[in-house]
């Protein structure tokens, strides 16, 4: 084990003598997260994403866009709302290669895989979305999901029996595609039993593109009563895809944009997560969904960055306590608005900054958190930072 290793086990046996679980400021990518949907708070833009309307939410990288993301869907799922909206969430890097994404229909098998995985998702979650369905919708389901899914449906069902844990299986499908309150394991357990007794009957059928996706929409709407469908679209700038290649990162969501007053014509709405620096190009390229469509900027301020932090040292430490104050020693108070207050104003700068000042304090070994620790932290970051001086 090098010197390095060392440090981190050494760091990690410190933190669970404090009282945390694990790191709260390790993950800086919130879809590679498996504590994201715990560690969200609200923002006010996310009543753009709510509206039923197409929307282009803009951030810059760290920006919390895929967050944002992550808030909608899981708001889809707690919602009393009668006009309940089913979130297909599109993330591109897992569902769709770029150099495939030429046309919609390329888009619509990426599309098919998405909605698939989160129709098998929501039935873990919530069984009776599939118990409650006669044999033959049940039957139809399973088709559709055998062709569409990326991964193997048996292979799915099997482990999801096993472990009777939908977040075990989200973990392989979409780790971000977690709903709120899950099923108790005896209710995952019978939906199981169900699917794997139902798969024996259901045929594998051959579909073209978007007669796959339009028949998963039609289930969607017409088996589960959904109102509204919400294509959650976000990676566009993430790995693979062109990064820093602006015109590239249009071309391959031009599809899309321009679909997009035609499914909201259907009550299906495009909200599509985007760089910042892709505004221009939907003005001057995309004219129609950029005068039909709403757009917002996400934005941050020290408060709200402050409120992040607080809330992944709240999840961290299992509720024992919500601010590093709590560790500090009486010449620090309200850690987490003096980090917010030192680092760019974006969410992983924010948590990337915080990160830096926990490793001090662990490294240093000291009985409190203290101003120094935050000092040699304001040294390190310039050079750790996506925005250096």
């Amino acid at each position: 084990m090098t010197a390095i290793q060392e440090t981190q086990v050494e760091g990690l046996i410190r933190l669970s003598s404090l009282g945390f679980a694990f790191n709260p400021f390790e993950r800086l990518e919130a879809s590679n997260d498996p504590y994201i949907a715990d560690c969200l708070i609200g923002h006010e833009m996310f009543t753009v994403a709510w509206e039923t309307a197409p929307a282009a939410i803009f951030a810059p990288a760290g920006g919390g866009k895929t967050a944002m993301r992550i808030y909608t869907l899981r708001a889809c799922w707690l919602s009393n709302s009668k006009r309940r909206k089913f979130p297909v969430s599109y993330d591109l890097p897992l569902f769709a290669s770029p150099a495939d994404l030429t046309c919609l229909e390329a888009h619509q098998l990426g599309l098919a895989a998405a909605a698939a995985t989160d129709l098998l998702l929501a039935c873990a979650s919530r069984p009776s979305l599939y118990l409650d369905l006669s044999l033959p919708r049940r039957l139809h389901l399973l088709s559709l999901l055998q062709t569409a899914l990326p991964a193997s449906l048996k292979y799915a069902l099997d482990l999801l029996a096993e472990s009777a844990d939908p977040r075990l299986l989200s973990d392989r499908l979409d780790r971000t595609y977690l709903l709120p309150e899950p099923a108790l394991p005896e209710a995952v357990r019978a939906f199981c039993a169900a699917a794997q007794r139902d798969l024996e009957d259901a045929s594998a059928d051959l579909w073209e593109n978007a007669a796959l996706f339009e028949a998963l929409l039609a289930f969607i709407f017409e088996d589960l009563s959904f109102e509204s469908v919400l294509i959650l679209l976000d990676g566009v700038d993430g790995s693979g895809f062109r990064a820093g290649e602006l015109q590239a990162q249009f071309d391959l969501i031009a599809p899309l944009l321009n679909h997009a007053p035609a499914w909201a014509e259907r009550q299906i709405y495009l909200k599509a997560f985007l760089p910042i620096e892709l505004d221009a190009y939907l003005a001057s390229q995309s004219p129609i969904f950029y005068q039909q469509s709403l757009r917002a900027e996400i934005r941050w301020d020290v408060p709200k960055l402050a409120e992040i932090l607080r809330r992944r040292v709240y999840v961290a430490s299992q509720g024992r306590f919500g601010s590093l104050d709590a560790l500090s020693s009486p010449a620090l108070r309200d850690v987490e608005t003096l980090i917010a207050s030192r680092a760019h104003p974006l969410p992983r700068e924010a948590i990337a900054f915080a990160g830096i000042v926990l490793s001090n304090y662990l490294e240093r070994g000291g009985e409190y958190l203290e101003p120094e620790d935050i000092a040699k932290a304001e040294e390190q970051y310039p050079r750790r930072s996506v925005f250096p001086d």
